[in-house]
């Protein structure tokens, strides 16, 4: 094929762009001398008889840029013409009449991480997880395949930044705390780079719950206290949501005053709203959450008898937020107030409960968790008890049967070999 001396075009013959253009022109109902009239993105036009050349193959185009304008104007998808939506010239994605796969993509995304929190609440840890490895999948990808100044994206950032919240929630369920701390770090970074007030409120009080975890109480409180300070930059939701950890982390470090200060601010917010924990801001956390940092903080606080007086309202508001998650978790708190008021045999159910529906969720974490309270019975000197051995050895019999991640779990903090 000889090129045409400043045309731009070549000869050519079989496929060329000319059948698309005068497909999509017909779709529209358009003439050629319609398209001649449209032919360049600066308003200028072509002769009627250059629209025919095209057409018929007697002339191809060579230069993109012309071919996506032609893509706007007759609604070709980018790929007819051998393109794909990212414009390295403009060093951006150009949507296709309204729509953009990059951002029907960011969409999808959303939707995932939607979807992965209700997931979280009402089945077994696997199903979330799964959803979390296709999103890590994803922005892995994106990290190493998409253009920087792409990943600068708002949309993109906010969705990263919530990512990473998801990602510390499932490493929190397999027992990697320290690797959950640095993902709710990733978390505010990505925020603060989009000033996502929201997010970045979210963000300290994850941290500030794997502070406390990790024993470092004074770092936590000083991580939840910033986040409910901010908190009133944002919406009501995360206020409450911060407030009810606030009260679990002064519960912990035995501050009464303050703990009840912080469960009433964030009973009296909660009152106020007429959808808790919906999903805005991505904040899927329910009244039962509320009720129940109430509960595990008056054990704290060393009021044990209040947690089991609170048990009713909670039990029916889990069953009203189809709170499976918590569902599983709440009998912990009944066996550690039952321990506290010396009822040893009805703490001991409370924690076979607690196990049975603990291995439901197939997450190490809780798992462990319940395993554990049965060691702080033993070692408070109920070893003998028959209640106590019986759910020891049951504990046991049972590891044999589970998945290994599990097993492992309760032999590892059994200390059994």
């Amino acid at each position: 094929m000889v090129p045409l001396k400043g045309s731009g075009f070549v000869e050519c013959s079989s496929y060329h762009h000319g059948l698309v253009i005068k497909e999509y022109r017909e779709r529209l109902g358009k003439t050629q001398e319609w398209l001649a009239s449209q032919w360049y993105a600066d308003g200028s036009g072509v002769s009627v008889r250059y629209v025919k050349a095209v057409e018929a193959g007697q002339k191809l185009i060579t230069d993109q840029q012309q071919l996506r304008h032609l893509s706007e104007v007759l609604a070709v998808p980018l790929w007819k013409f051998g393109l794909s939506e990212f414009n390295p010239f403009a060093g951006q994605f150009q949507r296709q009449h309204g729509h953009s796969l990059f951002q029907e993509t960011l969409q999808l995304v959303e939707c995932l991480i939607h979807q992965a929190w209700r997931l979280r609440y009402t089945v077994a840890l696997p199903h979330t997880e799964q959803v979390v490895q296709r999103l890590r999948a994803l922005f892995t990808y994106c990290a190493t395949e998409l253009p920087s100044n792409i990943k600068q994206e708002r949309t993109y950032i906010m969705l990263l930044a919530q990512y990473y919240q998801l990602l510390g929630v499932v490493q929190v369920e397999r027992k990697q705390y320290r690797a959950a701390l640095q993902s709710y770090e990733q978390m505010q970074r990505a925020a603060e780079q989009i000033e996502d007030t929201p997010a970045i409120v979210l963000a300290l009080m994850c941290q500030g719950t794997e502070l406390e975890r990790l024993g470092q109480k004074q770092d936590a409180v000083q991580a939840l206290e910033l986040a409910r300070d901010r908190s009133f930059e944002t919406s009501k939701q995360i206020a409450v949501f911060i407030h009810a950890y606030l009260a679990r982390v002064y519960a912990s470090s035995h501050d009464a005053l303050r703990f009840e200060r912080a469960v009433q601010a964030a009973r009296n917010l909660a009152s106020k709203l007429t959808a808790y924990g919906d999903g805005t801001d991505f904040l899927y956390h329910s009244l039962s959450g509320v009720m129940a940092e109430a509960s595990y903080g008056y054990l704290d606080i060393g009021e044990p008898l209040k947690t089991l007086a609170l048990r009713p309202d909670i039990e029916r508001q889990i069953e009203e937020d189809n709170n499976r998650w918590l569902h599983a978790w709440v009998p912990l708190d009944y066996a550690r107030a039952y321990r506290a008021i010396g009822e040893i045999e009805a703490s001991v159910a409370e924690a076979r409960t607690f196990f049975k529906r603990g291995l439901t969720l197939q997450s190490p974490h809780v798992v462990s968790r319940s395993v554990a309270f049965l060691q702080e019975l033993e070692e408070a000197g109920y070893q003998t008890v028959t209640a106590v051995k019986e759910l020891h050895e049951e504990i046991l019999e049972t590891a044999q049967t589970l998945q290994p991640e599990l097993r492992i779990s309760i032999l590892e903090t059994l200390r059994v070999e």
